[in-house]
């Protein structure tokens, strides 16, 4: 996608399957029509395989929000911080429009991490207890 440095790290532990760290890079700011605090657009690397979620096509692009209250994406006011992790369902959304829950589908709950170390951390050690 980009050479640029991610601006943080998604990891789940909320998972049946391994969930390695992803680079996230914001892309957009979206306004929230029935939340306090907006949703952000990252792109992702490597993908999310989609079949698990009932989505055709792996998932490059997803929709976080924030999943306690005092927590805000904008700024991120705390490391981790706790997201749901979102795919778009409103075919009809354009860039520019504000989203509202009805326009998401929550794939999975994350955590953003600001580095990678991070990240691969805290996977490690939930997988490790989870053998």
């Amino acid at each position: 996608m980009t050479s640029a440095l991610p601006d943080f790290y998604l990891i789940s532990t909320e998972t049946y399957n391994k969930f390695e760290p992803r680079a996230c890079y914001i892309e957009k700011r979206i306004p929230a029509a029935n939340r306090q605090d907006d949703f952000m657009l990252v792109w992702i690397e490597p993908e999310i395989y989609g079949i698990p979620f009932g989505i055709k096509n792996d998932i490059e692009e997803v929709v976080l929000a924030t999943r306690l209250e005092g927590q805000t994406l904008f700024p991120i006011n705390e490391w981790p911080l706790y997201v749901y992790v979102c795919h778009i369902t409103n075919k009809n959304w354009k860039q520019g429009d504000s989203l509202t829950g009805d326009d998401l589908a929550i794939i999975l709950w994350g955590e953003i991490y600001m580095t990678k170390d991070e990240a691969e951390s805290v996977a490690r050690r939930y997988w490790e207890s989870m053998e």
